[in-house]
């Protein structure tokens, strides 16, 4: 009896502790699948297809915002982030069926080094055209337009994509003269003042419905320098102008009411704290985007702003026919929300995108 009991204790003893670990590992194993739950979208999704949006969800991706001093916020190399298709949903009945809203894209992380709307272009680039705007996207948003400048290494990026795709362009709100002076390569095409100038081979153009209409534009840039608010800078582009309260806020209503009653026939459109009047001559960026995109396929644009947004509907338009089309938003603070709808990828500020371009390049 004593032999048995004696024997007995310790195998209890030794149960108790197999019956112990066993617990502990049941709770680690628990912890350890909640952990892998919340990072469930780590792994990158590869693309489906040509023209399909590849979304990778390693963790929110900061924002590279831009800065009014025009410092640019460190970026990881080329960021990106892709939207979510709208969802087409059952509403019942016979079968109807009810498009849902597209949704603005969320931002995450891409370490592919490319964004997959963009390898288009590396795939037949004898046949793509790459174009892009100027300030917010090659350059920082800053509080004096007049100091923007190309973020390093943009300029001599595009010179290295001119020799290796069909088409590489500037399209631009500013003035083809200011553009130049940033912008030297002959084989860079460069559209100005959406679509009333450009430069093509290195040749200047000009709308032919300019007409006198530079005499008005400085009319109108005299009466904006006299009537408004001392901290509102008046630009004059020559064949239009812009208003920017960037620095002075509180004056955007005085500002907006302004160019409703002193216009006329021009224009009046919204920028980035800014306000801009317009020729009267039925221009703007998707027009440019449908004459310069014509006989290449794969086509990509890059923009930030609302001026942006008629060349990404235009290429909406062009992917309907049958076109392979990459829109890339460069995001900040204040892109609006029609052109994150619109997106097909989003990379972090005017460094990222360089980033972006310089993998296109060495493709």
């Amino acid at each position: 009896m004593a032999a048995r009991m004696g024997n007995g204790r310790p195998g209890s003893a030794a149960a108790g502790r197999g019956l112990l670990l066993v617990l502990v590992a049941l709770v680690i194993g628990v912890l350890l699948l909640g952990q892998v739950d919340d990072a469930g979208d780590g792994e990158e999704v590869a693309a489906a297809g040509e023209g399909d949006v590849t979304e990778t969800t390693g963790g929110d991706a900061a924002e590279g915002d831009a800065t009014d001093g025009g410092e640019t916020t460190a970026v990881p190399s080329a960021p990106s982030i892709a939207p979510e298709p709208g969802e087409t949903l059952p509403e019942g009945g016979r079968g109807a069926q009810r498009r849902q809203p597209a949704r603005a894209p969320r931002h995450r992380q891409r370490y592919c080094g490319l964004a997959v709307p963009l390898r288009a272009l590396r795939q037949r680039p004898e046949r793509a055209a790459l174009l892009t705007d100027f300030d917010g996207t090659l350059s920082e948003i800053v509080a004096d337009p007049a100091t923007a400048r190309p973020v390093p290494g943009v300029v001599e990026i595009l010179s290295r994509l001119t020799a290796r795709l069909g088409l590489v362009g500037i399209v631009s709100g500013r003035p083809v003269e200011f553009l130049e002076q940033h912008l030297t390569d002959p084989t860079v095409q460069l559209v100005g003042l959406y679509g009333l100038e450009g430069r093509r081979d290195g040749e200047r153009w000009e709308h032919p419905g300019v007409g006198g209409l530079r005499d008005r534009v400085t009319d109108l840039v005299e009466r904006a320098r006299a009537e408004l608010p001392d901290d509102v800078a008046v630009e004059s582009k020559g064949l239009g102008l812009t208003l920017h309260y960037r620095v002075a806020p509180e004056a955007e209503d005085v500002v907006r009411r302004w160019a409703a009653d002193e216009a006329g026939d021009f224009a009046v459109r919204p920028a980035k704290r800014a306000i801009e009047l317009h020729p009267p001559i039925d221009t703007d960026k998707g027009r440019v985007v449908e004459e310069l995109a014509e006989g290449f396929d794969p086509i990509a644009f890059l923009g930030d702003d609302i001026g942006d947004l008629p060349a990404f509907q235009m290429l909406r338009d062009l992917r309907d026919e049958g076109r392979t089309v990459a829109r890339v938003v460069v995001s900040s603070a204040e892109v609006p929300e029609a052109l994150l709808v619109e997106a097909d990828d989003v990379v972090a500020g005017p460094a990222a995108m360089t980033a972006l371009l310089a993998g296109l390049a060495e493709a």
